[in-house]
């Protein structure tokens, strides 16, 4: 069976990255493919030595700074990658990884962090945080009409959508009409060897094999327990304080940054 993983765009290794790597280590074989690679050659780690195939977006001008302005172009970019040849593709998306084009003999399994925040329900709140008034306003509110659309049609291209929290299956089920697979980041396995997940209360022996584990830090500098016999890891983020359910990650009336990532979800 061949794989393809469709990744956003590479230039930071933050919580979807993390997401990332931890299905490009499910997946050995697997081809990685994103819009554009900017990764910085100290960070690239988490990529497991993969050369990521990008779009053309890649070689436009000023791209390295600016690959988000081009920001109306991504629909037509990601629509460009060939995954004719893959059997299972997995997008991790939370703007336009998604709406790869797959064929009635593929699978496309989308791990979605979120709908696109700032093209739904957030677009008031992204604009006017960003400042954007008058024309430019009209501008952004048609290249945001155009996105939504664009969305709900590539939604149709996705076989089975995997969320991390019931709060963003709400927003899956909301945006798209579809149902969504709930499950947890801080719970996924990251190792073969069959171990448990890691509570505050649990024991720090593995369940697998009985050794003692010891403590390791990812790209993110999130605690790791990891076993020295079967190598299995055991990813266990620091526990939280209990925070509302509202939209994830995003402080109510923050302003939009188009250099930040603002769609990777949970942290946890």
């Amino acid at each position: 069976m061949r794989v393809a993983i469709v990744h956003e765009w590479l230039d930071t290794v933050a919580g979807s990255e993390s997401v990332t790597a931890q299905l490009l280590h499910l997946f050995p074989n697997a081809r990685l493919f994103s819009i554009v690679d900017f990764v910085r050659p100290g960070e690239r780690g988490f990529l497991q030595g993969r050369q990521p195939r990008t779009t053309f977006i890649q070689h436009l001008p000023f791209a390295r700074r600016h690959f988000r302005s081009y920001l109306p172009l991504m629909p037509l970019a990601v629509e460009q990658l060939d995954l004719s040849s893959y059997d299972l593709i997995l997008s991790s998306s939370h703007a336009f990884a998604k709406g790869v084009i797959t064929g009635p003999r593929q699978v496309h399994i989308c791990y979605c962090h979120t709908p696109i925040r700032y093209a739904w329900d957030l677009q008031e709140t992204y604009l006017a945080g960003a400042g954007i008034r008058g024309v430019r306003s009209w501008f952004a509110r048609a290249v945001l009409h155009y996105i939504r659309l664009w969305d709900v049609r590539t939604a149709h291209g996705v076989d089975e959508f995997v969320a991390n929290s019931h709060y963003v299956a709400r927003r899956i089920r909301k945006t798209y009409g579809r149902e969504a697979v709930v499950t947890r980041r801080r719970a996924a396995r990251t190792a073969p060897c069959a171990i448990a997940s890691v509570t505050s209360s649990a024991s720090s022996t593995c369940a697998s094999c009985g050794t003692p584990l010891v403590t390791t830090y990812d790209a993110l500098r999130r605690p790791r327990l990891r076993c020295p016999s079967c190598q299995g890891v055991h990813v266990e983020a620091p526990v939280r304080p209990h925070l509302p359910e509202t939209d994830e990650g995003l402080r109510e009336g923050a302003p939009w940054n188009p250099g930040l990532d603002h769609s990777a979800g949970d942290p946890t």
